[in-house]
């Protein structure tokens, strides 16, 4: 039990350590001139992609996704989360976008944004986090525990106190997409979604909007957390989690319960 317990804070401290050296290369263009910087982000993501490639391909083309299921789990994970946020930010705001609320911010500062943002964020957090981690941590704890683990680390390397309940909601379902289907895109493809959805609740702060909604803008996004939970726990309870329904058993036994880490 004792040597199970080092294990996991080994492996939780070692990925804090990665987390902060994945921070640094996504802010690696802010040290350069704007065209280049954005050219090294280019750079930085094709590499990362490779890396995906070369590293990742062999653990998981043995598993099998129904598409309807993927993109199920994809899009209500980026719903939940992103209407969580908003909810929880309407009575806690939260650290602005730099980018939405600077006009100062050139068109190049922009794309560099959205660019590791949306793409090079995704790819490097979800390829410590879940490819690394949790791979590991699902060999030494169950599944749950897991998952819970790998979310509060997830919510802690953030370093943002008003976003740590909205991480680690995340965290939890990303893990939980990883595990069942033993598919990191799809856990990329989310935190995509994820980090788009907050740059539109940013855009509607910034705009005003809910203020000028009122409760209605309150009562919109609960039925809409609402709505994208159940569907994620219908989805989840349809594929390989529990296997009681026909129509998505093309989802095979995932990867990550195999004891084979996927880095």
């Amino acid at each position: 039990m004792f040597n199970k317990i080092q294990r996991v804070v080994g492996i939780t401290l070692l990925t804090m350590v990665g987390a902060f050296s994945v921070a640094g290369l996504e802010t690696a263009y802010a040290f350069v001139p704007p065209p280049i910087g954005t050219a090294t982000i280019i750079l930085l993501v094709g590499c990362t992609a490779y890396a995906y490639r070369v590293y990742l391909h062999r653990s998981y083309r043995r598993a099998v996704t129904h598409r309807r299921a993927a993109g199920g789990l994809v899009v209500s994970a980026a719903l939940c989360v992103a209407v969580f946020d908003a909810l929880q930010h309407r009575w806690v705001p939260a650290q602005p976008i730099p980018f939405i609320n600077e006009a100062s911010v050139g068109p190049w500062g922009i794309a560099s944004n959205y660019l590791v943002a949306l793409v090079l964020a995704p790819l490097l957090e979800e390829a410590l986090l879940r490819g690394f981690m949790l791979s590991r941590l699902v060999t030494i704890a169950r599944a749950p525990a897991a998952i819970i683990i790998s979310a509060g680390t997830f919510a802690i390397v953030h370093l943002d106190a008003t976003r740590v309940p909205g991480r680690f909601l995340a965290g939890i379902l990303l893990a939980a997409i990883v595990v069942v289907t033993s598919r990191l895109w799809l856990a990329v493809l989310a935190h995509a979604l994820m980090n788009a959805g907050s740059i539109l609740e940013d855009g509607a702060v910034y705009a005003g909007l809910p203020d000028a909604m009122g409760f209605l803008y309150v009562m919109m996004c609960a039925i809409i957390a609402v709505l994208a939970a159940w569907e994620f726990r219908r989805i989840l309870r349809a594929t390989a989690w529990t296997s009681t329904s026909s129509r998505y058993r093309s989802v095979s036994r995932p990867v990550t319960w195999d004891a084979e880490p996927l880095l």
